[in-house]
């Protein structure tokens, strides 16, 4: 899976999502599902440009502590089998 991120848009969508949950986050495209194992959270990531199909999970305080210490406003977020990357101008 790779995504193209707006940082701003995809915080608020994440924040969203991780006001119900603090487990973990699922990634399908430009959906979010927040869950913590007894129920989750559905929404619509605004900011995501989907450049490869996929899906990828995971925990909810990490990414979100990635996308607030990022000082770039455009990420990739690229996972496949046995890694994921978050890329930014400047930062990884």
């Amino acid at each position: 899976m790779k995504l193209r991120i707006e940082r701003q848009k995809f915080l608020k969508s994440w924040q969203l999502a991780s006001r119900v949950n603090n487990g973990f986050l699922r990634i399908a495209g430009n959906v979010l599902e927040a869950t913590d194992m007894k129920s989750s959270t559905k929404c619509v990531a605004d900011g995501v440009d989907v450049l490869e199909d996929g899906v990828a999970v995971v925990p909810v305080n990490m990414l979100g502590s990635l996308l607030k210490k990022s000082e770039s406003e455009e990420l990739i977020l690229d996972v496949n089998a046995s890694r994921g990357l978050l890329k930014g101008t400047g930062n990884k």
